[in-house]
């Protein structure tokens, strides 16, 4: 196998690089936590995925990505001179994985394997290697090297013999010998039940012969309960007629009872309506005289109603006369003087115009007085301005020993003139501060002029606000005494009209005396009225009731017809009570008697289930007699291969360790051989893996050569390791990784490792050199040197 790019996309530090591998000696440099170690990593995790990681896959894209996009390593090796080019993704808020593999032939691109198992198990197939295989083979770091000589001889045998893959035989032999131990458990197990099977037989043939003779029992009591069965049948359907019969015959008994008892109500109640009639007509004649006495009555009525309408009328008159007085005491309680209210309005709007112009005059007069103010102000900032120009000049003047110009006027200044010059300096300033002085006591006197002019208008503002609301007042009122004037228009025309309606009531008379007198007279005929609505009422019931009578014979008729029908239907009907009693005791009989032949029957048939379920149990107890048996041979059978197998095992890994370890000590000295040019020929390991060179054909321990030397000896031990594996996997031998090897080496050794693993490009195609020792860049024929950029881990190759 060969590497021939990577490509990495938020894969831990890496935001995004692209890897070109070359042939030779490459270097792989940084600082330490830079993520050297993790371009091996992201190679392994493309290949074999997740276990490959060190970490969870959470943790394999980088922190600070942009949401939503994915981690992505896209890896190209070739295998037999053929192209793959490995895909493996984590995407989305789920960690999704995601894996394809790809040929690359002739710039065409095929999938050959698609999902994380069936990418894992076609590159496993592919590189015939596992992950532990792998880094095993193709990649080594210091501590491995260290190992290899600095243990115990006892330690680096079961180093070398783990990295071998040979320790996985001890395992399978463990495996071996729980399975059995737990066969050897099972067996004995399975002794313990063991059961004779000579009982069993005999209880079985026991058994049968109480079975066959339940069997014959049964069937005698069968015979018989089937005799009863039939009698309690042939009776069930004779009970059966004779109980429809019954049903039928008692139907019509009920109905029968029930027609005779209805006409008997009938005809009772015909009598009692009869007797209500004669009563009613007994009261009828003693009421025959009650309508001539009832024509007075009408007349009656007439003249009451008279006599109410005028006794109305009366009573009306004193309302009206009463409303009528209340009208009057109305009129005369309140006066309106109008022309005292408009003399009032007319005063007061005189006075508000006069106080409108006198504030008009005062707000005048107000900014009068602001605009002097503000001119006199802007006097005193252009005097005060004058001022400080002057002192500005007189200090000018003074500073200066030789002067040309005026510096106010910028004219020629003659000679001698500097001292008249701050003369009239001193002049003018005293004559600009004698006018501040002024202008200061004026703006202040108008300060004062204007405070008492703005009281004066806030006085006169309130006096118009009280005037204001006097007048809204006196217009408030007028307009209420217009309303009320209109008010008592309309109180004078219903007086008016009071004093005519109570003219036209005046002339009606009201007797009480006859109004009483009418009363009484009408109270005695309302009960001769009452009466006769009684008589009314009397008439109707008794047609009422002459009317429900015949209707009630009209039924009784029906009735006494139906009644006959049912007689005639009874007389055909053939029932007879003694007859149906002594059918209904003979089948009580006969299903008593079938009952108890089925209570024997069911007990006799629990007893036969018994002795076959005891047949049957002791049939499955042979039965498992027997499986025992069976496991039995075949578990002693099994454990006697298992024991067989143990030691096949064992001659294995002794065959295994007794032929590795030549070839591991000639591969190692072959490699020492190269590497020291001829000067160290020969590496053995002896039984106990304690390392022995041959310095000039002498043999010597490794302790006694230099650091350096054993440095060499172990790198030499670890790449025979690495191809012994990769043989046996039937790989090409073309790639190897050194993760920090040299250690605390000084330069000089370390130089010296360089130059060996120079000269093994016959045997390595690709060589890397993983370290962050800066110094060995120069010594490499290819440098990719990594280096922090933004929080990320970015590449520089040469």
């Amino acid at each position: 196998m060969k590497l021939i790019d990577l490509k990495l996309t938020n894969y831990r530090k890496f935001k995004d690089i692209e890897l070109d591998f070359s042939d030779g000696l490459i270097g792989i440099v940084g600082p330490n936590g830079i993520g050297k170690s993790s371009l091996v990593e992201a190679i392994a995790w493309t290949i074999f995925g997740k276990d490959a990681a060190r970490t969870d896959k959470q943790l394999i894209p980088r922190q600070n990505r942009q949401k939503g996009e994915a981690c992505q390593s896209i890896l190209t090796i070739a295998v037999d001179d053929k192209e793959y080019q490995i895909v493996r993704q984590i995407t989305g808020a789920n960690y999704t994985s995601k894996a394809a593999v790809f040929t690359k032939a002739n710039g065409v691109k095929e999938q050959v394997a698609k999902g994380i198992v069936p990418t894992e198990k076609f590159l496993t197939n592919l590189i015939g290697l596992d992950k532990n295989s792998f880094f095993t083979s193709f990649y080594a770091k210091q501590q491995e090297l260290n190992a290899l000589s600095y243990k115990q001889p006892a330690e680096r045998k079961n180093i070398i013999l783990k990295m071998l893959g040979i320790k996985r035989i001890d395992k399978a032999v463990d495996f071996l010998r729980a399975d059995k131990r737990e066969i050897q458990s099972k067996i004995e197990i399975l002794k313990t039940n063991k059961i004779d099977n000579t009982v069993l037989q005999a209880q079985a043939q026991k058994l049968e012969v109480e079975n066959k003779e339940k069997e014959t029992k049964l069937k005698e009591v069968n015979k018989v309960t089937m005799k009863f069965k039939q009698k309690s049948q042939n009776m069930e359907r004779k009970l059966s007629e004779l109980k429809k019969r019954q049903k039928i015959f008692s139907e019509q008994q009920i109905k029968k009872q029930k027609l005779e008892s209805q006409i008997a109500s009938e005809k009772e109640a015909i009598s009692d309506t009869q007797k209500l009639i004669d009563d009613f007509k007994q009261e009828l004649l003693k009421m025959s005289d009650i309508e001539q006495q009832l024509t007075h009555m009408e007349k009656l009525e007439k003249k009451l109603k008279k006599i109410e309408e005028q006794k109305n009328k009366t009573l009306i008159l004193k309302e009206k006369e009463s409303e009528l007085e209340r009208h009057k005491r109305q009129l005369g309680a309140k006066g309106f003087d109008s022309s005292t209210l408009e003399k009032k309005i007319t005063e007061n709007t005189r006075k508000q115009q006069k106080l409108y112009k006198q504030l008009e005059k005062i707000e005048h007069k107000k900014s009068n007085i602001e605009d002097s103010a503000r001119a006199i102000k802007l006097e005193l900032e252009i005097t005060k301005q004058k001022i400080k120009e002057l002192e500005a000049g007189f200090a000018s003047l003074a500073n200066t020993k030789k002067m040309d110009k005026c510096p106010l006027c910028h004219q020629a200044l003659e000679k001698n003139k500097k001292n008249d010059l701050i003369n009239h300096y001193a002049r003018e300033k005293k004559a600009l501060s004698v006018s501040i002085q002024h202008n200061t006591k004026l703006l202040q006197d108008k300060r004062a002029e204007f405070k008492k002019v703005n009281n004066n208008s806030i006085v006169l503002k309130e006096e118009l606000d009280l005037l204001e609301k006097k007048l809204a007042s006196h217009n408030l009122q007028k307009e209420n005494n217009q309303t009320e004037q209109k008010k008592w228009a309309i109180v004078l025309k219903v007086i008016e009209n009071l004093e005519d309606e109570i003219k036209e009531l005046k002339a009606v008379k009201y007797d009480n005396k006859e109004h009483e007198k009418c009363i009484e007279q009408l109270d005695e005929l309302k009960s001769l009225k009452g009466k006769l609505e009684h008589q009314t009422t009397l008439k109707k019931k008794i047609g009422d009731f002459q009317f429900l009578n015949k209707k009630k014979g009209s039924d009784i008729s029906n009735l006494e017809k139906k009644l006959k029908e049912t007689q005639e239907k009874l007389t055909e009907i053939d029932f007879d009570e003694e007859i149906y009693d002594e059918t209904f005791s003979k089948s009580k009989e006969y299903i008593n008697k079938l009952h108890d032949n089925q209570l024997i029957l069911k007990d006799l048939d629990k007893e036969h289930s018994l002795i076959e379920n005891s047949i049957k149990q002791i049939k499955e107890e042979l039965d498992r007699a027997k499986s025992i048996k069976r496991q039995l041979t075949t578990l002693n059978n099994t454990a006697n291969n298992l024991a067989k197998l143990d030691n096949i095992f064992s001659k294995l890994k002794k065959d295994l360790i007794g032929r590795i370890r030549p070839s591991l000590g000639k591969k190692a000295g072959s490699y020492l051989n190269e590497l020291t040019d001829g000067k160290y020929t020969r590496l053995e390991l002896d039984d106990n893996y304690n390392i022995t060179i041959f310095d000039a054909g002498e043999k010597f321990p490794i302790e006694r050569f230099s650091g350096g030397e054993e440095d060499l000896i172990n790198l030499c031990l670890r790449l025979a390791i690495s191809e012994l594996l990769n043989k046996s996997a039937c790989n090409d031998f073309n790639l190897l990784i050194l993760d920090e090897i040299f250690g605390s080496q000084d330069a000089t050794r370390r130089n010296n490792i360089i130059k060996a693993l120079a000269k093994l490009s016959k045997h390595f195609k690709q060589l890397f050199i993983i370290t962050h020792i800066d110094e060995i860049k120069d010594s490499m024929e290819y440098l990719i040197r990594l280096k922090e950029v933004d929080g990320y881990t970015t590449v520089l190759q040469n």
